[in-house]
């Protein structure tokens, strides 16, 4: 049912001519395949966010695609192609300054490297954890 509904989202938009919000549709719509247990076409959906935040020097939504393909390839059980992705939108993250990007993606990787039994790496789970709580004191005294 909601996957009728994102269709829809895109028929109105290229109707419309709108494109800022396009790659939020497919990010949506890729959700909701997701939770339906469709991951190739979630993973298409992604890859077509991706491509238009690309084109369009989006780089926050190109980070945030990056992520959502992590999301994905990991509960597809494809944990290299996971980290790939979370590496990437680590780069675009940090670069930027985009915190909660760059934060997701230290998560996203290590639960991949967990999963992927690399123990070892749970340090990005710490610097994760360091990122977060000096944003939030951060957030505190301003």
């Amino acid at each position: 049912m909601a996957i009728q509904y994102y269709e829809n989202v895109f028929e109105i938009e290229r109707n419309r001519g709108y494109q800022l919000d396009e790659p939020d549709a497919y990010f949506d719509s890729g959700d909701a395949y997701r939770l339906n247990n469709q991951i190739q076409t979630a993973i298409q959906h992604y890859k077509k966010a991706l491509e238009i935040a690309k084109n369009r020097g989006y780089k926050q939504r190109e980070a945030n695609a990056y992520l959502e393909l992590g999301y994905a390839y990991r509960f597809n059980n494809q944990i290299q192609m996971a980290i790939q992705h979370y590496e990437k939108a680590l780069e675009i993250a940090t670069e930027r300054g985009y915190k909660q990007e760059e934060t997701n993606a230290y998560l996203g990787l290590g639960d991949s490297y967990r999963l992927n039994n690399k123990i070892q790496t749970t340090s990005t789970l710490r610097t994760s954890t360091e990122i977060l709580q000096r944003e939030s004191r951060r957030h505190k005294h301003q």
